[in-house]
């Protein structure tokens, strides 16, 4: 039977072998092809090295394009390569975005151009999809709060911080980084969440304000001091060495973010939530965008799509609940609520319920899609709710030791407070439902 399975391995891999074989030498014949029917001309004087670049990247066929194109991230897609020549640019836009975006985002383009500047494939996706509407994303403790968002006609705790925590649930929550209670996967639990879409705002945080504005303070007092000594030496250009080794402190320290372990918000026994509130028409208008045009992209009636990872402890289930509000906003400020909500045109609702966690030691992908936004709508607010459900079962008595010995304290001993005083731990405070990569995108 194995001798058999090999076999059918061995067949499978061979016919995989053999087709990307003969799509790799297909494509070497097209750009054969291409190279002999180009008529061999000598180089034009006042041909730059720019149109020179244009035209060998225009010598390579559009199928080969589209296939390399298809192993880049978004990021590397939309901002570098239309940067390489414009015929790479023009093939971003053309087919780029035609298997990433879906086919109604794309025609919003013809009635955008009426409404203000002409708005391409790339600028449209990264602003309605490429980008998160949800800041803190990431549930980061030192990104959450004292944003500083310029703009903004008021600055009240619903702009001024991400994710706002419930006045009854301070107590209650906790941000970690890394998350605590997790076994397998190093301590990261079973299918860790991937990064989420980053933030496509702005957002410094004011202590970032403060740095960058004593950096330019200092660099300016310098300046003086150097113009007033009469210093005519250009400044000090750093080695080839150190500039290598900054560029790889640079790199380091990036790949060191990118690596760095999930971090997310955890809440105790009883239930905590906390909230956002996304102004979309204003998050549009950020993003290069007119007021028209944000206003006509809301009114598409596009798809939205919210999603939010949840995970639970190894040792304790996990509950969690999931709510979305879409309404046309208030100038006040005010913020509904949703026990209170009342329905209307330009106005939509959706509450999970409650949810338990499929198993513990690991993380599930919960998904909201709202198929066409109500028209009218300019507002958002995602609302997340966990607690704990309590300790999984205790394993069966087959699990005891071949002696047939029984341990000090079994565990439903452990948690119904029976057996040995002093024997068992206290419980964790917050062992209830974790939440992390959290993303609010148009599709």
């Amino acid at each position: 039977m194995a001798g058999m399975s090999f076999a059918l391995l061995q067949q499978q891999l061979d016919r995989a072998v053999s087709g990307a074989s003969g799509y790799v030498l297909s494509l070497v014949d097209k750009l054969k092809a291409n190279a002999d029917a180009a008529p061999a001309s000598e180089p034009d004087p006042g041909c730059d090295a720019k149109d020179a670049a244009d035209n060998g990247c225009a010598a390579l066929p559009a199928e080969l394009l589209q296939h390399i194109f298809n192993f880049l991230d978004i990021d590397t897609l939309v901002i570098t390569i239309p940067l390489v020549c414009k015929p790479w640019k023009a093939e971003v836009e053309r087919y780029g975005m035609e298997t990433r975006a879906s086919r109604k985002l794309l025609d919003q383009r013809t009635d955008l151009a009426a409404l203000g500047s002409p708005v391409s494939a790339t600028h449209l996706y990264l602003a309605l999809r490429g980008r998160n509407f949800l800041r803190n994303p990431a549930f980061r403790r030192e990104c959450n709060t004292q944003l500083l968002e310029l703009g903004r006609q008021t600055w009240n705790r619903w702009k001024r911080d991400a994710w706002v925590v419930s006045h009854t649930s301070k107590d209650g929550l906790s941000w970690e980084q890394p998350p605590a209670g997790f076994v397998s996967s190093g301590g990261r639990g079973r299918d860790p969440p991937p990064p989420p879409v980053p933030y496509g705002g702005g957002g410094v945080r004011l202590g970032e304000r403060v740095q960058q504005q004593l950096k330019g303070l200092l660099s300016g007092l310098t300046a003086a001091a150097a113009a007033a000594r009469g210093a005519t030496e250009p400044a000090a250009q750093p080695e080839p060495e150190q500039q290598q080794q900054q560029q790889q402190g640079e790199e380091q320290r990036a790949a060191a973010h990118e690596q760095s372990p999930t971090s997310c918000i955890a809440t105790s026994a009883d239930w905590c939530e906390v909230m956002q509130v996304v102004d979309l028409d204003w998050e549009l208008q950020r993003r290069g965008l007119s007021a028209a045009q944000a206003a006509a992209l809301l009114d598409a009636e596009l798809s939205l799509r919210l999603s939010v990872h949840v995970g639970a402890r190894s040792d304790f289930r996990g509950q969690f609940s999931v709510g979305l509000l879409l309404d046309e906003g208030d100038p006040s400020g005010a913020v509904p609520q949703m026990q209170s909500f009342v329905m209307r045109p330009g106005r939509y609702s959706f509450f999970s319920g409650r949810v338990r966690c499929e198993g513990q030691d690991g993380w599930l992908r919960f998904e909201h899609r709202v198929t066409a936004c109500p028209r009218g709508f300019r507002r958002a607010l995602v609302l997340l709710r966990g607690r704990c459900a309590g300790a999984p079962p205790p394993p069966p008595a087959a699990a005891e030791d071949a002696a047939g010995e029984r341990p000090a304290v079994e565990p439903a001993e452990a948690e119904s407070g029976a057996g040995v005083a002093g024997a068992r731990a206290a419980p964790p405070v917050f062992c209830g439902a974790k939440f992390a990569c959290a993303e609010l995108v148009f599709e």
